[in-house]
């Protein structure tokens, strides 16, 4: 059985609550006790209304029963009676409802805690203790299992977990940071047990990327709470962080009385300031594929890092902007109403006194039966002489030896001129709030279009760093994945007029990388590396095979034959594209044309003759142009070596 209860007000939204049919299958109005109303609307007014002599304010307590199993009427009256003994609440009032959703019964109970006889409330201390044991009393009474949370009942106990458990600002507040509570507080405690003042605190946090500030609250003695901020923009409180130490510890052992603490706004900036000047060291250069690819990924945390800390800056920058904009509307209206009160105080005074001046001239006049009897008799008695019966011989005795005066008429007359000088003053007031409020409005504008102009920047910004910085590790990586790296070791570097002395070699390390082409040292090749290649018949390109069968067409191996091939291709094409030219002029003399009129027309006929060429002359003049390539470096590091035997010799 499951008992749930609480000291509560609003007994009209209770009483609505607990008679909706709309959400439950049934309701049933079992008991209405003590009261003089028969419906819970009435009754809880009644209890509302007696409350008024007390200072209680929660008049009424309400209680819901749910059974694990299905209980009679009996057993729910044997529950009822022993919960009211076990809270304090014999005889007072009460209400009994029933209710059945989807299927299951459930009971509610309202007592009313105000004491009528001693006009006290009824004190319901330790009441959810004292429902725990009515539970277990009552499951035992009628056979029932006890729930969960009461079978493993760790009495006091049961609160210890809180405290260790996260909630879930602490857990986005780790996530956010990337350092979890256990590591913040052992090196917030490392920090502050190695320090001896706040300056040596400092600088032990800012080895952990973090900075003491001054918080928004304030103590008894206006002294700012002292709060850590950490490189992701987050706000710990220092004593939360701190194992063992009170706060007045950390006060004196600190001296923060007095000292000049930055705010978390001012700590958030010079924390970014400190990122950006870490995330703009460039990765050193290296020939070490694995640590140029280690400081890339360093380089582009440091960079995200630093980006994120400066969106955190200029988001609370913006909200520090919007709470300054916020304080200082709250001061102008504070500021306009006094003022404006201050500027009807004048006629509210006249007006008091005009009023007052009246009451007491009538007073006056109808003090003594003789005055009254002039004023009616001169006429002069106005409100005060107001009966419905005024004509009568009744209203006029009443009205002379009685004294019964009717100032309704005056007072009326005397609360409209009282309405009309306030609705003046509410309407003026009203102007200055509205455009108080407008400046305000205009302000809160320009605030968020300078905001959204420096975010804007800060992204354009962020991602063209982003961008870079993922360039240079895609590079880092991609030729970490292409090369091995292979130990380091010595070989001869030999200038080529030493090439016969090898006694005089200097020797340096040398990283050989491993790829997929060979790579020989100059020593290391054979002697006849550098001789001119034996040249090749030339090949009969009449008798080559079909131009759309690629694969059968015979690939030259000499070099020099290749590029003299190359080369007389070339003049070809650009005889052909003299003859297309030649012949477009002469139809532009015969027909009259412009010659800058007929050039379109003689670079469409070169196009759509290069056009109509198929698509194997483009394959075999890439490997014409490698061809080429490979003949002119092989002729050029002929002459080198050439120059190279001529100088030594």
């Amino acid at each position: 059985m499951i008992l749930k209860g609480n000291a509560r007000a609003g007994g009209a939204n209770l009483a609505r609550h607990l008679m909706n049919a709309r959400d439950n299958d049934s309701v049933e109005l079992a008991e209405v006790r003590g009261f003089v109303a028969d419906d819970l609307r009435g009754a809880f007014a009644e209890t509302e209304a007696i409350s008024t002599g007390t200072k209680c304010k929660e008049y009424l307590y309400s209680l819901s029963i749910n059974p694990n199993d299905p209980l009679t009427r009996d057993q729910y009256d044997h529950a009822i009676n022993k919960i009211e003994r076990k809270l304090g609440l014999t005889d007072q009032p009460r209400a009994v409802v029933y209710h059945v959703k989807e299927g299951r019964e459930h009971c509610h109970v309202v007592w009313s805690r105000i004491d009528g006889d001693n006009m006290k409330a009824i004190h319901n201390s330790f009441d959810r203790q004292k429902l725990r044991q009515a539970s277990r009393e009552l499951a035992r009474d009628f056979g029932h299992d006890l729930p969960k949370g009461l079978e493993q009942d760790q009495g006091a106990d049961r609160f210890k977990d809180r405290y260790n458990d996260q909630s879930y600002a602490e857990i986005g507040q780790a996530e956010r940071s990337g350092l979890s509570p256990f590591d913040r507080k052992q090196a917030v405690t490392a920090a502050y047990q190695q320090a001896d003042g706040l300056a040596a605190f400092q600088s032990a946090l800012s080895e952990h990327g973090m900075m003491l500030a001054g918080g928004d609250k304030v103590n008894r003695k206006g002294q700012r709470t002292p709060v850590i901020i950490d490189r992701a923009g987050e706000v710990y409180g220092l004593r939360q962080n701190l194992d063992g130490v009170r706060a007045k510890e950390i006060r004196t052992n600190l001296k923060l009385d007095g000292a000049d603490l930055p705010t978390v706004q001012e700590a958030k900036e010079i924390l970014a300031e400190r990122l950006r000047q870490t995330a703009q060291e460039k990765p050193r250069d290296t020939f070490d594929a694995v640590q140029r690819v280690e400081d890339a990924r360093k380089h582009l945390d440091a960079l995200t890092a630093a980006q994120k800390a400066e969106l955190k800056a200029l988001k609370g920058n913006h909200q520090e902007q919007l709470k300054g904009i916020r304080d200082g509307e709250a001061i102008a209206l504070k500021l306009t109403e006094k003022r404006m009160k201050e500027a009807y105080r004048p006629e509210w005074r006249t007006l008091y006194l005009i009023q007052k001046d009246e009451v007491d001239a009538v007073h006056k006049m109808i003090s003594t039966p003789m005055q009254r009897v002039k004023a009616l008799l001169r006429g002069q008695a106005g409100d005060a002489f107001d009966f419905e019966n005024r004509n009568t011989l009744a209203g006029a005795f009443r009205f002379i030896i009685k004294g019964e005066a009717d100032l309704k008429k005056m007072e009326k007359r005397h609360a409209q001129e009282r309405k009309d000088l306030g609705d003046n003053m509410r309407v003026a007031l009203r102007e200055e709030r509205r455009e108080i409020k407008a400046e305000t409005v205009d302000n809160r504008r320009e605030a968020k279009a300078d905001y959204d102009r420096d975010l804007g920047a800060y992204k354009r910004d962020h991602t063209w760093e982003r961008q870079k910085a993922e360039k240079a590790l895609n590079v880092a990586e991609t030729a970490l994945d292409k090369a091995r790296i292979a130990p380091q070791v010595e070989r001869p570097i030999v200038h080529p007029n030493d090439m016969t002395k090898t006694s005089k070699a200097r020797t340096v390390p040398r990283t050989t990388v491993q790829t997929d082409r060979a790579i020989v040292h100059p020593n290391d090749m054979p002697k006849d590396a550098f001789k001119r290649p034996s040249p090749q018949p030339k090949a009969d390109l009449s008798k080559t095979a079909d131009r759309r069968s690629p694969e059968k067409t015979p690939v030259r191996s000499d070099p020099t034959v290749a590029a003299k091939d190359m080369k007389k291709a070339a003049q070809k094409r650009r005889a052909e594209d003299q003859a297309v030219m030649k012949s477009a002029k002469d139809a532009a003399k015969q027909a009259g044309v412009d010659r800058r009129d007929a050039a379109p027309v003689q670079d469409a006929k070169a196009t759509a003759t290069r056009d109509q060429k198929p698509q194997r002359e483009e394959t075999r003049a890439e490997k014409r142009a490698r061809y080429e390539k490979q003949a002119r470096e092989q002729v050029a590091k002929e002459k080198t070596r050439g120059n190279d035997l001529g100088r030594t010799r």
